[in-house]
């Protein structure tokens, strides 16, 4: 039996969740402009919603990015925050995680032209155009956003998972010798 909160900011509707053994609960989902202001309060409303409490929680999971300059780091330090203020273990995903794992190139589109780029476990921020000259079939959340840049026939659609992000959370639960690890760092990239 395992109780987790889960936050992912990197991405343009950012959410909070609730997973209490292996079911997602609740969730609650928030624009990423103000986003630092809904967080909290939404965290504070499925607790009480759920008659639970932050001593009820046994792992907060954050994404680390890549993804949102700010949001990324909002979700870090409240997640950082609530992990040291009430004892609870905290694990860092990135943005990729809630997506299949291929065997060639992940490509999530930022808002402007770039793309972050997850190939043979690198990951980078690239312009989209440098794509134009692929190969291999690429996996996306946005076929539209990317379909300029390559042919039709090399992109596959993928869909966000919570669920990956909570069998990775679990996992990686199980290797934590530290309780009050808060020693997450957000992953930042540079444009190439």
């Amino acid at each position: 039996m395992m109780n987790i909160f889960v936050i992912d900011t990197s991405i343009e509707n950012g959410y909070v969740a609730l997973v209490l053994n292996n079911t997602i609960i609740d969730k609650k989902h928030f624009p990423s402009k103000g986003q630092s202001k809904f967080i909290l309060p939404y965290i504070e409303q499925i607790l009480k919603e759920n008659n639970l409490s932050l001593e009820n929680i046994h792992l907060i999971g954050v994404c680390i990015g890549p993804g949102s300059f700010t949001g990324v780091r909002v979700g870090v330090m409240i997640a950082k925050s609530l992990a040291y203020g009430a004892n609870i273990p905290i694990i860092g995903f990135n943005s990729f995680i809630p997506y299949p794992r291929t065997q060639h190139i992940t490509v999530i589109p930022s808002k402007i032209d770039y793309g972050y780029i997850s190939k043979d476990n690198e990951l980078s921020f690239t312009p989209l155009s440098t794509l134009k000259n692929e190969k291999n079939p690429i996996s996306t959340p946005s076929k539209e956003k990317i379909s300029a840049y390559i042919p039709h026939s090399l992109i596959n659609s993928v869909s966000y998972s919570i669920e990956r992000i909570i069998d990775f959370l679990k996992s990686e639960f199980k290797n934590i010798s530290n309780t009050n690890n808060t020693d997450i760092e957000v992953i930042y990239l540079q444009p190439l």
